[in-house]
C-alpha cells in the first residue's frame, strides 16, 4: 500500500478521535440527537480505520515473492483487540443513548452545593429536557418538608428563598402546610436539549429539617413528533434524587440510605420527625424500613413507625399492623391501617368497632379513622353494623353514628331517625341529642320537641334540655315557639322555666321578663307566672303572623314521629 494510506489513517485517527470526544460531551451534557449519534458512528469508523490499516497493511520486498505485513504481529494483535474493544464500546454506547431517551424527558441534575455562612445553606439544580425534538412544559415546582423541627425554645420559622434562573421566584404553601409551590411564570417550558437553573437558599438557625423536590411536567408534541394524540403527553412528576438535610451544625444533600442508616442511630430529639420523613417520602424501600421498625421494643419508635406507615400508605403494611393491633392493642396501628385505606384494612376496622369485647380507646380510634377514609366500603359496612348492634352497644353507637356523619350526613340522618324511635335510656338519647347537634337535620324538631315535654321521663338531665334549647337557638326555628309555650305552660320548676323562657326570648326577639330560680317566696313565684302569662299572651296574639307559620304542634308530635 502507498505511503498516502498511511498519512490517510492518521488523519481519520485525529478526526475519529475529535469527533467520538465532541459527542461524549454531548452526551454528559445531555445534548444528545440522532444526528450526533450519527457523527459518532462517522468518528468510529474513521478510528476503526486507522487499526485496520494497521492490521491489513503490506508492503512489497525483493527478497519476497509476495508483499508482506507492514507492521509485526505483536502490534497488529494489539490493534485487533483494540478494534473489538471499540466495536463492543460503540455499540454499549449507542444501546445506552436509546435507553436514556425511553426515561423521563425531564431531569434533575446538581451544579453546585455551598455553606456562605453558618446557619445558611444554598444548593443548585439544573432543570433540563433531554429529549431532542418534544418541549418541556413545567407545570409545578414543589419543596416538600418532610421534617422541620426547631431545636430550640425560640421555635423560630426556616426561611427558604427560591431563585429561577437568577430571578427571584414566590414561594406559596399548599393547603397541608407542608409542601410549597414555588412560583412559575407563565407558560414555563423547558425547550429540547436545554436547562433552566434552580437555586434554594435555607435560613435554618437550630433546625432540623428534611426536604424533598419534586416537579410536574408534560411533553408537548412538536411538528416532529410522531404522537398525534394528547393522551400520550399526560403530566408525569419526577422527584430529585437526593434529600436536603439540615442540621444545626451541618446541611447538605443525602442519599435515601443515609436517612436510614441515621434511622438505625437515632437522636433523642430527631428520630420521630426522621422516621416520618421515611414515610413522607414514598421511597420504594420506605416500606421495609417502617415494618423493620415495628420489632423495635421501644413504643416511642412504635409509634413513629406506625405514623410513617400513615404517612406512606402502602396496602402491603396491613398485615404487620393488624398483627400490632391484636397483640398489643396499638392505637397508632389503627389510624394507620385507616389512612392506608385498602379494603382489607377498612373491613378489620368496621369488626373491630364491631366487637364489644375489645378496648373502648381502640374502638373509638377504629371510629375516627374510619370517618376519615369516607370509603364507599367503610360507609356501608358500618352502616350495616349500626342497624345491626347500635341499639345494645352505647360505645358503637356514638362512635359509629359521630363518623358516618362526616362520612355521609344524610345516610347518617336516616339511620339516627331509625334508632330515635325505638323505644331508648337517657344515655342513648344523649348520644343521638349529639349526633342530632352535629347533623343539622329538621327532621329531627319533631323528636326533640317530644324529648323536651317528657325529659324526665326518658331520664334526661337539664344540660341535655339545654343542648337541645341551643340546637333550637343557632338554627332559628322559629316553628317550634308553640311547642316551646306549650312546655313553659307545664313545666313546674323554676330552674326549666327560666331555660325556656331564656330561649324564646333569643328566638322570637322579646323580653318579657325573667324567671326567678329558685323562686324564694311568693312574691317571686308570682313575677315568674306573669311571666309564663305574658308569653301566653303574645303567642295569642303572634301565631297568625306570617313568620311563625308550619309550626309542630305538641298534638302533631306523635303523628310526624
Amino acid at each position: 500500500m502507498g505511503r498516502n494510506l498511511y498519512y490517510i489513517s492518521n488523519v481519520a485517527l485525529l478526526a475519529g478521535l475529535a469527533i467520538v470526544a465532541y459527542v461524549l460531551q454531548a452526551s454528559h451534557s445531555r445534548t444528545m440527537d440522532w444526528a450526533k449519534l450519527v457523527l459518532f458512528w462517522l468518528g468510529a469508523s474513521a478510528i476503526g480505520y486507522f487499526l485496520l490499516y494497521r492490521i491489513m497493511a503490506r508492503v512489497r520486498t525483493y527478497r519476497r515473492t509476495r508483499p508482506v505485513y507492514l507492521y509485526r504481529r505483536r502490534y497488529r494483535i494489539l490493534c485487533a483487540l483494540l478494534l473489538l474493544f471499540g466495536l463492543w464500546a460503540g455499540i454499549g454506547f449507542n444501546y445506552l443513548t436509546l435507553a436514556t431517551w425511553q426515561n423521563p424527558a425531564f431531569y434533575w441534575e446538581l451544579l453546585a452545593q455551598q455553606q456562605p455562612s453558618a446557619n445558611h445553606y444554598a444548593v443548585v439544580w439544573k432543570l433540563g429536557n433531554q429529549r431532542f425534538r418534544e418541549t418541556v412544559q413545567v407545570q409545578s415546582l414543589r419543596l416538600t418538608a418532610l421534617a422541620d423541627v426547631a431545636l430550640d425554645d425560640k421555635k423560630e420559622k426556616l426561611e427558604v428563598e427560591a431563585r429561577l434562573d437568577s430571578a427571584a421566584a414566590t414561594l406559596r404553601p399548599r393547603e397541608n402546610g407542608d409542601a410549597q409551590d414555588i412560583q412559575l411564570p407563565e407558560g414555563f417550558s423547558i425547550p429540547p436539549l436545554s436547562h433552566h437553573t434552580l437555586e434554594l437558599r435555607f435560613d435554618y438557625r437550630q433546625h432540623f429539617a428534611i426536604f424533598s423536590l419534586a416537579a410536574s411536567y408534560r411533553s408537548l408534541p412538536t411538528a416532529h413528533s410522531n404522537q398525534t394524540t394528547s393522551s400520550a403527553f399526560v403530566p408525569q412528576t419526577i422527584v430529585a434524587p437526593q434529600y436536603i438535610l439540615i442540621e444545626p451544625s451541618s446541611a447538605g444533600l443525602v442519599e435515601f440510605a443515609e436517612l436510614v442508616d441515621r434511622v438505625r442511630r437515632p437522636a433523642a430529639q430527631t428520630y420521630e420527625p426522621l422516621i416520618l420523613a421515611i414515610g413522607r417520602s414514598r421511597h420504594p424501600q420506605a416500606l421495609a424500613v417502617l415494618l423493620e421498625l415495628l420489632k423495635v421494643r421501644d413504643p416511642k419508635v412504635k409509634d413513629a413507625a406506625c405514623r410513617g406507615l400513615a404517612e406512606l400508605r402502602d396496602s402491603r403494611a396491613n398485615q404487620a399492623l393488624m398483627r400490632l393491633i391484636n397483640s398489643e392493642n396499638h392505637p397508632q396501628a389503627v389510624r394507620a391501617l385507616g389512612m392506608i385505606g385498602s379494603a382489607e384494612g377498612i373491613q378489620f376496622l368496621v369488626r373491630l368497632l364491631g366487637d364489644d369485647k375489645r378496648e373502648p380507646y381502640l374502638r373509638s380510634a377504629a371510629a375516627g379513622v374510619l370517618s376519615e377514609s369516607s370509603q364507599p366500603l367503610a360507609i356501608k359496612a358500618l352502616a350495616a353494623l349500626l342497624r345491626q348492634k347500635a341499639g345494645s352497644d352505647l360505645l358503637l353507637q356514638r362512635e359509629g353514628l359521630l363518623a358516618l356523619v362526616k362520612m355521609n350526613d344524610s345516610l347518617a340522618a336516616q339511620i339516627t331517625l331509625e334508632l330515635a324511635g325505638e323505644p331508648r335510656t337517657g344515655e342513648h338519647l344523649r348520644v343521638l341529642i349529639e349526633v342530632m347537634r352535629e347533623l343539622n337535620e329538621p327532621a329531627s324538631l319533631p323528636l326533640f320537641a317530644e324529648w323536651l315535654r317528657h325529659w324526665r321521663h326518658y331520664d334526661l338531665t337539664l344540660h341535655d334540655v339545654q343542648l337541645m334549647l341551643d340546637y333550637i337557638v343557632a338554627g332559628r326555628h322559629t316553628n317550634m315557639v308553640a311547642t316551646l309555650i306549650d312546655i313553659l305552660n307545664q313545666e313546674p320548676t323554676a330552674e326549666a322555666q327560666s331555660r325556656l323562657v331564656q330561649t324564646l326570648s333569643q328566638l322570637v326577639r322579646q323580653d318579657l321578663g325573667t324567671i326567678h330560680f329558685p323562686a324564694l317566696n311568693h312574691d317571686m313565684v308570682v313575677a315568674n307566672e306573669r311571666v309564663i302569662s305574658a308569653w301566653q299572651q303574645w303567642w295569642g296574639q303572634a301565631r297568625n303572623q306570617p313568620g311563625f307559620a308550619n309550626q309542630i304542634a305538641p298534638s302533631t308530635i306523635s303523628d310526624q314521629l
